[in-house]
């Protein structure tokens, strides 16, 4: 950590060093001082995109959350569904989601639909996928043991297989929270009233860069703010907040 609160703002001196000494255009780099100055004078007008972005990423995320364990459960349930469907749902994620996004602009307009099925699409198949995966890691032991006991199969489902798969499940929400900015960013760079993508599109048609990076920094802090939810989330139910699932 130490390391990290020296590494961080000398690597800053060195570019606001460079920039200064070969003299290069603020719009093509801005310095990080001018950077920092038009974050600070330009957050009160972004503000109702940033509120925008957000809530779109949150309620698309939520809706992932909720349809991604819906699918890993219908898919866990069901091998023979899983065997059908899982290689499908891999394959959909080649379809480049940038050029889909014209297609839902033209079905369903400009409003908030089109942003939150984009979400939906970016951030449903880490959840999904990450969930089915910890479904199928309980315990084969455990679960003959539920088993003789005389557990049904919706009991074992929610008394062992669900908590059991809770820490791969927040590994895919970690995940899907940073892929919701990113789809919002998207939805509303390619049409939107507004949203940080709208005002990501106006800055660089104008040659603001510091704008730019502005908005950039504003993106990046949306994401570290959904994973570090995530994070708290994740502490709150399942005990010590510790986990074996990779993280994100």
């Amino acid at each position: 950590m130490r390391d990290r609160l020296i590494a961080g703002p000398a690597i800053l001196f060195l570019i606001e060093a460079a920039v200064r000494v070969f003299k290069i255009e603020p719009w093509m780099f801005p310095t990080p001082s001018a950077v920092a100055l038009q974050w600070w004078t330009a957050t009160p007008q972004l503000l109702p995109d940033l509120l925008a972005t957000a809530s779109a990423a949150i309620a698309g995320f939520l809706l992932s959350a909720l349809f991604g364990a819906a699918v890993a459960t219908a898919l866990f349930l069901s091998p023979r569904a899983d065997r059908l469907l899982t290689p499908f749902l891999t394959m959909t994620q080649n379809i480049p989601m940038i050029a889909l996004a014209p297609l839902f602009a033209v079905w369903f307009g400009f409003g908030l639909l089109p942003k939150l099925l984009i979400i939906l699409l970016f951030g449903f198949f880490p959840v999904a996928i990450s969930a089915l995966s910890g479904l199928k890691s309980t315990p084969a032991e455990t679960s003959r043991t539920f088993i003789i006991l005389g557990a049904t199969r919706m009991f074992r489902l929610r008394h062992l297989d669900w908590p059991h798969a809770l820490p791969a499940y927040f590994a895919g929400l970690r995940l899907a929270a940073t892929y919701a900015i990113m789809g919002a960013i998207v939805a509303e760079w390619l049409g939107s009233e507004h949203g940080l993508g709208q005002a990501l599109t106006m800055a660089a048609k104008s040659f603001q860069t510091p704008l730019l990076f502005a908005i950039i920094l504003w993106i990046v802090l949306l994401a570290n703010i959904a994973v570090a939810a995530c994070r708290m989330l994740e502490k709150m139910l399942i005990k010590g907040g510790q986990s074996d699932a990779p993280v994100h």
